[in-house]
């Protein structure tokens, strides 16, 4: 045989144990039962939500509330900090954005 003919033979047996040998296995059951779509998780009527462990909100330099981000009332000098910490300075909730207490 010829180099041409041996690398031919080559690639034959190669492509025959690459593909061949899943076409030629029987088809397995798949050893995981078919799943259906996880429930969706409500909460309980009358329940109320779980609450934020400890949000962030802002306050101003110069004011006494402490706002939910966006609100009408702070100023440029906004920043922000974790509501513990908000109320451990004695800022108090802000009446119109109304954030969490």
């Amino acid at each position: 045989m010829n180099r041409a003919s041996l690398l031919f033979v080559f690639i034959a047996v190669l492509f025959l144990l690459a593909f061949g040998a899943a076409a030629a296995a029987p088809a397995r059951p798949n050893p995981l039962p078919a799943m259906a779509a996880a429930p969706a998780i409500h909460a309980v009527e009358g329940e109320a939500p779980a609450p934020q462990v400890d949000p962030i909100v802002y306050i101003t330099s110069t004011g006494t509330k402490y706002h939910r981000k966006g609100c009408q009332h702070l100023r440029a000098s906004a920043y922000a900090v974790k509501l513990s910490e908000a109320k451990a300075r004695g800022y108090t909730p802000c009446l119109h954005c109304k954030p969490p207490q």
